[in-house]
């Protein structure tokens, strides 16, 4: 069994502000409980509210059947496919993936079988030796010349390992979402490399909207939107977020808790002041908070 998701502290204190977003909600609570879509874009401009959306979402889920796992692709320091993978599974549980973890563990380092040669004559390099505790191989003497590897072994290589890994970490999925409900969120997902996305949509994604991989549902939010497969477009259902109105903004004081005798006309100035940017909005309200202590 998953336990619940949980909320971090700064979605917790996020959550107690939250408004609007009704339209969404209902889209993203229309997937979970539907089969039309598999897939959720999130979409605005920085300061739009993705951030507490997402964070809305993910306690929608713990009120529900749905366990969640996260990958905030803005704090990883390398978005390939492969962190990708590691992230989802340290999400879900490492013990979950025994045959995933046998494979990454296998093709963690390259492995190259080596024939040198110097001089036009064979070297035999330390035939039958082991190397042990702190010892060092030294130079070669008689080699010259830097060891290569033709691009297209090396391509031919990462191709092989892409497809083994992805095949583990797929058929190990398949198994745990059998009998576990799950959503799938990107955070930031135009951090992810173009390498990445295409695993996603086209590997991972995919898997699920073929059956091979049962019971999963996709939020990607970002300034925009992932590039999905054509066949695929039908999964998506996107959500554009809109800067707030004026009745938001009122609602937004309401729960900081700001009683002003004007209330909706302090509204209309924050929302011409901010353009409606939920995350400008707070920062204005934090200044106004401030400047009233003072």
């Amino acid at each position: 069994m998953f336990e619940k998701p949980l909320l971090s502290p700064t979605q917790k204190f996020l959550l107690k502000r939250f408004v609007n977003r009704k339209n969404e909600l209902k889209r993203f609570r229309d997937m979970l409980e539907g089969d039309e879509h598999m897939i959720m874009f999130v979409t605005g401009e920085s300061d739009i509210g993705k951030s507490t959306f997402m964070a809305r979402m993910i306690e929608e889920c713990g009120q529900s059947e749905w366990n969640c796992a996260v990958v905030a692709c803005d704090r990883m320091a390398n978005n390939d496919y492969r962190t990708i993978m590691r992230k989802l599974r340290s999400e879900i549980g490492r013990d979950r993936f025994d045959t995933f973890n046998s494979e990454d563990k296998e093709w963690g380092q390259p492995v190259f079988n080596l024939a040198l040669s110097g001089d036009g004559v064979n070297v035999s390099v330390a035939g039958d030796a082991t190397i042990k505790d702190d010892a060092q191989v030294g130079d070669i003497v008689g080699i010259k010349n830097v060891v290569e590897f033709p691009q297209e072994h090396l391509d031919e290589m990462e191709r092989d390992r892409r497809s083994a890994l992805t095949d583990a970490f797929i058929g190990n999925l398949s198994e745990i979402t059998r009998e576990n409900r799950m959503v799938f969120f990107f955070d930031a997902v135009e951090k992810m490399s173009n390498d990445a996305e295409r695993w996603v949509m086209n590997q991972l994604v995919a898997a699920v909207l073929d059956g091979v991989v049962m019971n999963v549902r996709f939020v990607c939010c970002g300034i925009r939107k992932p590039v999905i497969h054509q066949d695929h477009a039908w999964s998506v259902d996107e959500a554009e977020l809109k800067p707030f109105k004026v009745g938001d903004v009122a609602e937004y004081l309401q729960k900081r808790g700001i009683d002003d005798d004007d209330q909706l006309g302090f509204a209309r100035q924050l929302v011409q002041l901010t353009q409606g940017y939920a995350g400008r909005v707070a920062n204005q309200v934090d200044s106004y908070e401030a400047g009233r202590e003072r």
